[in-house]
């Protein structure tokens, strides 16, 4: 557990009230495991799919705040080889939970899948919220990266914990509110994780650029609708590939936050939340 510390404690005190009372539940998709964390009332639902991070635990503040108006489902990622299997498994947690109908939010590689989830289900989802997210989740080669998911299997376990700590932290600016909190938070998440899980990670975003071509006329016929959240100062996902997104969906509502909120979930987690329920009303 992380410990208390006294330059965040109101944050520190939620998050823990949180975990105690949203302890994660299971449910077998395919033969393999998924935990999810689920919340709310009676009311509209909304499915919540993590980015690289692959825990539902950072959407703690906007689970508590989407749960006055309803259900929320959040899974933490298992270690599966393609973007169809957290798609498939993602519904399940839904099933589970006895949700046939729902919104969905992604957020970076979480966008990804949110996007394969509405064209493979989109009976099930009315609304789709793309959080600093594109149509591509890396430049770098399909083969690359499954050449990175094979190596990744050859490192020493630890060494492969602080290479995850090191790029999750950058995510984490002096400007980000609290920023001692969430740095400890993806420190301990780092410090959890399993170099199967991060070349699964790998392995699943070949997957993606190799075998799912998002085209604007694939939802043509889908009467949902669309908001995209944007960042300026986004540096995985630029001005092009946002220029690609909005072509993509041009009938979306768009956010758009400052250079100065590359991560809005964690740099301005208020006005991330209030945009997110705004539209999901």
């Amino acid at each position: 557990m992380l410990p208390v510390r006294e330059t965040s404690s109101d944050l520190s005190t939620r998050f823990r009230a949180f975990r105690r009372t949203h302890p994660y539940r299971e449910v077998n998709a395919s033969g393999t495991t998924w935990r999810y964390l689920t919340g709310g009332k009676v009311g509209p639902a909304v499915l919540l799919l993590p980015g690289e991070l692959r825990s539902p635990e950072p959407f703690f503040a906007l689970m508590e705040s989407l749960e006055s108006d309803g259900r929320v489902v959040a899974p933490a990622y298992p270690a599966v080889p393609t973007v169809t299997d957290l798609v498939v498994g993602a519904v399940a947690t839904m099933d589970a939970e006895g949700i046939s109908r729902f919104a969905v939010l992604g957020t970076g590689f979480g966008g990804c899948v949110a996007q394969c989830l509405v064209r493979r289900y989109p009976q099930k989802v009315d609304r789709l919220v793309l959080a600093n997210t594109g149509l591509s989740r890396s430049s770098v080669p399909a083969e690359a990266q499954q050449l990175a998911a094979a190596g990744m299997g050859l490192l020493p376990e630890q060494l492969v914990r602080r290479i995850t700590r090191r790029m999750w932290l950058q995510q984490i600016s002096a400007r980000t509110p609290d920023a001692g909190f969430w740095m400890e938070l993806l420190q301990e998440l780092a410090g959890k994780v399993h170099k199967d899980d991060i070349a699964s990670q790998f392995a699943e975003l070949a997957d993606f650029g190799a075998c799912h071509s998002l085209q604007r006329a694939d939802l043509a016929a889908w009467p949902g609708r669309v908001l995209i959240v944007e960042s300026e100062g986004d540096a995985a996902y630029g001005p092009k590939a946002q220029a690609q997104l909005r072509a993509t969906y041009p009938r979306a509502q768009v956010h758009r936050f400052p250079a100065t909120a590359g991560a809005p979930l964690f740099d301005r987690p208020d006005e991330f939340i209030s945009v997110v329920q705004q539209f999901l009303a």
